[in-house]
């Protein structure tokens, strides 16, 4: 099987594990940072995928839809699919892209079955990079630290996260979203948001992270709840969740 993956910089360590893992079961797999080489390859035909691994954040999923773009654009009817998508939380890998893929491609000559072995890999390569990193983490507590410390952290996190306002974003706004929720309810520096969207070696400005978090804050305000907001610290900017009043 051959699989062209497309991430994001700050996404690219977790794919390059996705890659070694499919590797070691016979697989061979490309990985691009820049749309414009991804769809280059694309368009040569220098690599010939059976199978796209997309990055969520990469697109602005409001004002395109990536399937039809890969068909009408590039007249590509290779399987796509994403390993970050919001909505893939808590449900089963393997049965979610079964149902996505049956629904985008049901008019065409598309079988899953075709590719369940692909994605089965993909799903457990996937499945041991949480486990890993979940062990990575624990191991990162300090002494005094317990499971019941890592789990309100891993609690935090979900409880952060708004699909309905992921799914209003650009991919620069994902972007910064995904680094204050991953860090919610600690203060995240303006530095550090602008390089989770540093692009081909351009650091962003400071101007361009405030924009950003302005619309962030209006998608949360428009994604129908008052429980989420970013204030501003002193060190940076902050993702909270409003107590009841």
């Amino acid at each position: 099987m051959n699989i062209l993956f497309l991430a994001s910089p700050q996404n690219k360590p977790e794919c390059s594990y996705y890659s070694k893992y499919i590797t070691h079961y016979g697989g061979n797999c490309i990985i691009y940072e820049n749309q414009d080489d991804f769809f280059e390859t694309l368009q040569t035909h220098s690599f010939k995928p059976d199978l796209l691994v997309l990055d969520y954040g990469q697109f602005n999923h409001l004002i395109l839809n990536v399937y039809n773009y890969l068909k009408n654009s590039y007249r590509c009817s290779i399987p796509a699919v994403f390993f970050n998508d919001p909505y893939l939380q808590n449900e089963d890998y393997i049965d979610y892209w079964h149902e996505t893929l049956e629904m985008v491609y049901m008019n065409g000559n598309f079988r899953f079955e075709n590719y369940r072995h692909s994605l089965m890999i993909l799903a457990n390569a996937m499945q041991s990079y949480q486990k890993e990193k979940q062990d990575a983490e624990k191991k990162a507590l300090p002494p005094s630290g317990n499971i019941t410390a890592q789990n309100e952290t891993m609690q935090n996190q979900n409880q952060f996260f708004c699909r309905e306002t992921a799914s209003r974003l650009s991919a620069a706004s994902y972007m910064i979203y995904s680094t204050l929720v991953k860090k919610a309810p600690e203060s995240v520096s303006i530095e550090e948001l602008a390089a989770a969207i540093k692009k081909n070696a351009k650091t962003p400005s400071r101007n361009t992270v405030v924009c950003l978090i302005s619309r962030i804050r209006t998608a949360l305000r428009t994604a129908g709840s008052d429980t989420y907001d970013i204030i501003k610290s002193d060190n940076g900017y902050r993702l909270i969740k409003r107590t009841a009043i």
